[in-house]
């Protein structure tokens, strides 16, 4: 069992409520801190959890660890402030101000999730088996900056800070449809913004190509290109040369199970070989809700072995290495 207090009660928040409800043998709130009185109730209500609305009467539970959920300005004081009181702590992104001599930060992670997905797992076991050959250009449209930045340090494994090359901000007037509430009942046209950056790495150019409304749109979608010296994976597609250098094109699957035992994700394959297998099959977890979970045990395991989650300095590194 893994005990948590979760401070903060907004949107982010949620996702480590509803996987501990999913699965209450594996992670127990022991009290959550909301300053707002109407979450408050909402939250007590529905997740049938301790709410408080101090931190010290939170702190005041039994627990293994803190998830940190506050506002993206005042979440690194206050994770570097729980840190030197002696507790550890799994803070949410981003992390903003940089570390200092003199402060506890072995005792913080940080909650960065995306290259967790299995999605991006599953792409890292390609690359690493060198189907593609030597990967030299990253093209993504996933995520926004330090999250984006997150992920091409991972695929690469370059974790040198790259020279930016290029950067501009584009137009883009679309009908946005929905949002963190879910669907707008009234869908309106406005101006967003593309946003394009160009990074050279060590071996590789990586390009950041981004929507903010991508994360929710169901008319901006995600787009991913991986190329190498053999071949490239673009979106769930792969080409490449075989061994006798012709080429093949096969499709990255995810397995989704429609049997009686509910509808699920099961696994990831490619070439009828299982590169990811979900866990947590029984919580009908999407990716991102999957990927937290392994946050949390991870986080648990750092604490117990020294196993490094992700690392407060690593997670400071992806938000200046964007820019």
């Amino acid at each position: 069992m893994i005990n948590l207090i979760i401070i903060g009660g907004g949107w982010r928040a949620e996702f480590y409520l509803r996987i501990a409800k999913a699965i209450p043998e594996k992670f127990h709130i022991s009290a959550i801190c909301v300053r707002n009185s109407e979450r408050r109730q909402y939250i007590a209500e529905k997740f049938n959890v301790k709410v408080f609305s101090s931190l010290e009467e939170s702190l005041q539970e039994p627990f293994d660890f803190i998830v940190n959920c506050i506002n993206k300005e005042d979440i690194s004081d206050l994770s570097v402030e729980l840190a030197d009181r002696g507790y550890y702590v799994l803070s949410e992104t981003p992390v903003i101000k940089k570390p200092k001599r003199g402060h506890c930060y072995e005792k913080i992670q940080v909650a960065e999730q995306f290259h967790l997905k299995w999605t991006y797992q599953a792409l890292k076991k390609i690359i690493n088996s060198g189907v593609i050959g030597m990967v030299n250009h990253i093209q993504l449209s996933v995520a926004h900056n330090y999250h984006a930045m997150s992920l091409f340090r991972f695929l690469l494994e370059d974790y040198k800070k790259p020279n930016l090359i290029g950067n501009y901000f584009l137009d883009d007037n679309m009908v946005r449809t929905h949002g963190r509430i879910g669907e707008f009942e009234e869908k309106t046209e406005e101006l967003t913004h593309q946003q394009i950056r160009m990074y050279q790495f060590k071996n590789a150019t990586a390009i950041y190509n981004y929507n903010i409304e991508q994360y929710f749109s169901p008319i901006r979608k995600d787009r991913i290109l991986i190329r190498g010296t053999r071949g490239e994976i673009e979106n769930t597609q792969v080409r490449y040369l075989n061994s006798d250098n012709k080429a093949v094109c096969s499709d990255i699957k995810t397995v989704m199970s429609g049997l009686l035992d509910g509808f699920y994700i099961d696994k990831i394959t490619f070439e009828d070989k299982t590169l990811c297998e979900f866990p947590f099959k029984e919580a009908r977890f999407s990716e991102e809700e999957i990927a937290i979970a392994q946050c949390l045990i991870g986080m648990s395991n750092y604490i117990k072995t020294g196993k490094v989650l992700y690392s407060y300095e690593r997670a400071y590194e992806d938000y200046i290495y964007f820019g």
